[in-house]
Formats: C-alpha cells, sequence, structure tokens
C-alpha cells in the first residue's frame, strides 16, 4: 500500500465529511484499509521512527475525525427518520426498513441496531403511560388484591372505593357488578 497516497485520500474524505452535511461515498471496505493502512504505518515506523511517526499521528487525528463526523451524521439522520416515522403519543409507527445512501456494512450494522434500541424504547414508554387505556369506577363491594392486564397489583378494594384500573380490568368489574362507571 503506498502509505501517502492513501493519506491523501483520507484527507480528502475528511474535507468532504467537514464540508458536507451529508455522508460522503467512501470504499465499502474503508474500515478495513483504514486498519491496515495504519498498521503498515506503525511498522514503518518501527523501521524508522523519525521519518513517519508525524504521519502516523496525523492519519490518527484525521481517522477519529472522520470516524466521529460520520457517527454523529448517522444518528441525526436516524433520529429524524425515527421521529418523523414513529408517533410518540399513539405509538403509531411506519416501518424504517432502508438506511442512508453511503453507508459501509459497519455502518449499516450500527443504523438498524440503533432504530432497534429506538423502537424498544419507545414501545417501552408508549406502554407505561396510556392514559386513554384507563377507566375510573367506584367499587360496589370488598374484593381482594389484583393483577390487572398492565402486570401491576391493584386493591385490596373496598366498597366505595374510587380506582382507576386499565380498561379491560374495569369492564370485568362492570359485566360483574362490582363496580360502576363513574
Amino acid at each position: 500500500m503506498d502509505l501517502r497516497k492513501f493519506f491523501k485520500k483520507l484527507r480528502e474524505i475528511h474535507r468532504n465529511e467537514r464540508i458536507s452535511s451529508k455522508l460522503t461515498k467512501i470504499d465499502k471496505n474503508f474500515y478495513k484499509k483504514t486498519n491496515k493502512y495504519l498498521k503498515e504505518l506503525k511498522n514503518s515506523i518501527k523501521d524508522d521512527p523519525f521519518s513517519r511517526q508525524e504521519l502516523f499521528f496525523q492519519s490518527k487525528r484525521i481517522i477519529t475525525e472522520i470516524c466521529e463526523r460520520r457517527e454523529r451524521k448517522i444518528v441525526n439522520k436516524l433520529l429524524t427518520n425515527f421521529q418523523k416515522n414513529y408517533d410518540i403519543v399513539e405509538g403509531s409507527k411506519k416501518t424504517i426498513d432502508s438506511a442512508p445512501k453511503n453507508l459501509t456494512p459497519e455502518e449499516k450494522e450500527l443504523y438498524f441496531s440503533l432504530l432497534e434500541v429506538l423502537k424498544k424504547y419507545r414501545e417501552k414508554i408508549h406502554r407505561t403511560k396510556p392514559i386513554k387505556n384507563y377507566k375510573t369506577i367506584i367499587i360496589l363491594d370488598n374484593i381482594p388484591s389484583i393483577v390487572g392486564i398492565d402486570k401491576k397489583i391493584y386493591g385490596p378494594f373496598r366498597e366505595q372505593d374510587v380506582v382507576v384500573l386499565p380498561k379491560l380490568n374495569a369492564r370485568i368489574f362492570l359485566k360483574y357488578k362490582k363496580g360502576k362507571r363513574i
């Protein structure tokens, strides 16, 4: 590998990543080639420590900046796509099955992994705050504790208690005349 030529290519990629808000097109094997380049450069320093040490440190800095800029762009693009396609209040979601352009295979894996984390997070917060899925009723009889459809423990209940229950549980109370709507 021509080390100086690869360094020029790195500087070009770095410049393009800095000036563009979009992910620039890079070789799909960018990360593998970069690792190979750094290893070769490090080995060449062993032979002559003064000749390429500065090139090695500059290369590390540039590669780090390229990676960090690309990660930031990927995360921002993911958040934008996700927030456009997922209704936080209703929980409705459109599927996001395509990644942005110009991702390497490693970056695609990152994108879809983060997407799954966001989906799980949104599903969790949606499940914990479903205000519209609860009913307020008055209890008409003494009843022991129950486990609600939301896996929370409710009760024990006493006659004339006013309680908020998941709709499905409230319907059962109403059906068996153990509760009354307010």
